[in-house]
């Protein structure tokens, strides 16, 4: 005969748990629905407390950095003939940095400006009216070069707004096009392991344009964006009196930009230790 062999008895010892989770008189079956929801809560707290402990950690240790945008004083030092404190590593030919504005100074001055009444008129054959545009939210593309000299002499106030926002808006639509271009070419340019010199060239050109200091690209991207239509029709408007000044008839300036430079019109009050001008455009889109 075979001799059985007894192999011994494995015991698993038994979890114990702390009294505190020890539920005395409670059914075994409800025990696993306490446990479950004992843990569900913590992991909750853990989730809940933890973003409130980096937001402390941030403000308490992290230094925060306030970046100014030099642009404006950049482009008035350039039209000035002055040099610009180089900040970057690479140089890079200060007129680039203003090439969207100075683009436009090459165009030939025959451009023609249509009197108010032949703006009307096309605008009526091409059924471009504001009332669409909020309807359906599309613009007509007629990019107008120069504002009809007949401005101020609609003395109706409704329609003089009127045509001024409907000569205007597709001028800043198509900004915000070239904007929204550059902003799209900037993320290919950062999805990229490498990029070309020519690339280098453009984000420095942008870090410049846009004000921003030690080539911080998360502000390049926040500034990198398009400006609030209503925002740019609203200045527009304070800037020109909706197009009747004398800096928008003759010198094409929706926004007022200031020049220390020949070339601009002189303001006809100024004071005597100011010595600055409007910057003189060849057409409006600028």
């Amino acid at each position: 005969m075979k001799k059985k062999i007894k192999l011994p008895i494995l015991k698993i010892p038994q979890l114990k748990l702390p009294k505190f989770f020890k539920f005395k008189g409670i059914n075994s079956s409800l025990k696993s629905f306490y446990y479950t929801s004992i843990s569900s809560i913590v992991v909750i707290l853990l989730f809940f407390i933890t973003p409130k402990l980096v937001i402390l950690k941030n403000s308490l240790f992290v230094k925060t950095v306030e970046i100014q945008n030099e642009s404006k004083s950049n482009l008035e030092k350039v039209l000035s003939g002055k040099k610009i404190e180089e900040e970057q590593e690479d140089e890079l030919d200060s007129f680039q940095v203003f090439e969207d504005i100075f683009q436009y100074e090459d165009i030939p001055t025959s451009s023609v400006r249509l009197s108010a009444s032949t703006i009307k008129q096309l605008f009526k054959d091409t059924n471009y009216n504001l009332k669409d545009v909020r309807k359906n939210k599309l613009v007509k593309p007629i990019n107008l070069e120069l504002l009809p000299n007949e401005m101020k002499m609609i003395e109706n106030v409704k329609q003089r707004k009127t045509l001024f926002i409907q000569i205007v808006l597709p001028l800043i639509l198509e900004e915000n096009n070239q904007i929204k271009l550059d902003r799209k070419k900037l993320f290919s340019i950062l999805n990229k392991n490498n990029n070309s010199n020519a690339e280098k060239k453009w984000l420095n050109m942008k870090f410049k344009q846009y004000g921003v200091k030690n080539k911080d690209l998360l502000t390049l991207k926040i500034r990198m964006d398009e400006i609030p239509v209503s925002l740019a029709i609203a200045q527009a408007a304070k800037e020109t009196g909706w197009g009747t000044s004398r800096f928008a008839l003759e010198g094409n300036a929706l926004f007022g930009q200031w020049t220390f430079s020949g070339e601009g019109i002189k303001p006809l009050t100024i004071d005597k230790d100011k010595s600055h001008k409007i910057m003189k455009f060849q057409i409006l889109l600028k």
